[in-house]
Order: structure tokens, then sequence, then C-alpha cells
């Protein structure tokens, strides 16, 4: 504040309070208040400036980690690996992403209604079920094994897939990386 006390006063400014903005606990902006009458903010007012600056403070790491959260979603759907991440009972996908889908020829609505067995003809409900047993008992971390997919135009090409179950609170999704 000292290279600005000067022109303050010369302005008629006799009360002054900053409150600072932090990203991730540094400082990166403040907001100043400038005021004619000497004392002008009380300790009510300066408390209430301190939870603004908090709530700005939140506010910038918030869209500071919504940031990272959209760079690191746009980084899985440019990805040209297939990403599926399906439900572990219903098997559903409940994301695919670009890479899948082009390769695979279905939109995203279409895989939504769809589950890996409609896209491994050599396995059945009870077969992946097997197979699988080793994540479900956390037993293994990662599966790998090689099959093949149909595409919506019904020719086969071959996979290796990467299989995790991912457990989320109280529910879990497998992750598969081709």
């Amino acid at each position: 504040f000292a290279p600005w006390r000067q022109s303050t006063l010369d302005h008629g400014f006799r009360s002054y309070a900053a409150v600072p903005f932090r990203q991730d606990h540094v400082v990166t902006g403040a907001l100043a208040l400038y005021a004619s009458e000497p004392g002008f903010f009380s300790q009510d007012e300066m408390r209430l400036l301190e939870e603004i600056g908090q709530d700005i403070s939140f506010a910038l790491d918030s869209m500071e980690v919504e940031r990272q959260r959209q760079e690191l979603l746009n980084t899985i759907e440019r990805s040209l690996n297939e990403i599926y991440i399906f439900d572990e009972h219903t098997l559903r996908f409940e994301y695919v992403n670009q890479g899948a889908l082009q390769n695979l020829g279905y939109s995203a609505e279409q895989m939504r209604s769809m589950t890996p067995l409609d896209l491994k003809p050599e396995f059945t409900a009870e077969s992946f079920a097997s197979l699988t047993v080793p994540l479900r008992k956390g037993e293994k971390e990662i599966i790998e094994f090689e099959t093949a997919h149909r595409r919506a135009d019904g020719t086969m090409y071959p996979v290796e897939v990467h299989l995790q179950l991912i457990r989320q609170g109280d529910r879990s999704v497998f992750l598969a990386v081709i």
C-alpha cells in the first residue's frame, strides 16, 4: 500500500480496507475499498469483507477445478483409444468416448442402451461375469484379455481390453480401455 498512500491521501481518502483473493492458497488479486471518513470500516464490515474474499477465493478455486476437469474430459474424449465406462451390475454403458463411437459407428444414445455383451459376441452374460470375478473380489486390479468387437455395420475387429473395476463410494463401475 505504501506506493499509493500519498495519492490516496491527496484524493481525500482516510480509510482503507483490502480483501485478498486466493487461488490454491496463493494471493492472486485483491479488492480495495476506500472511504473519506477515518475509521469507516467497522469490525462487522471487515468480517463481511473477509467472508466476501473467502467466497470469491472459493469460486476461483472451483473454477480452476472445473477447468481441469473439463481439460481431462476433453483429453479422454479425444483419445484414439476406445474408453468405456459401464455399470457393474447392469453392464449398461454410462460413457463411451468419441474414439470408440467413431470406430464402432454407434451414437452415444445408442450405446447407453447397450452393454459390452452387445459388442463382444463371443461372450455370454455368464462368461463375462466369470471373467470379472477376480476384479469383483478384489483379487486383481486389472484384467487384460483379447476379443473382438462388432461394429454397427456388423464388421468385426480385434481388440485388447484392459478392464478395471472402479469403486466410487457405494457403487462401482467398470472402466475398459481398448
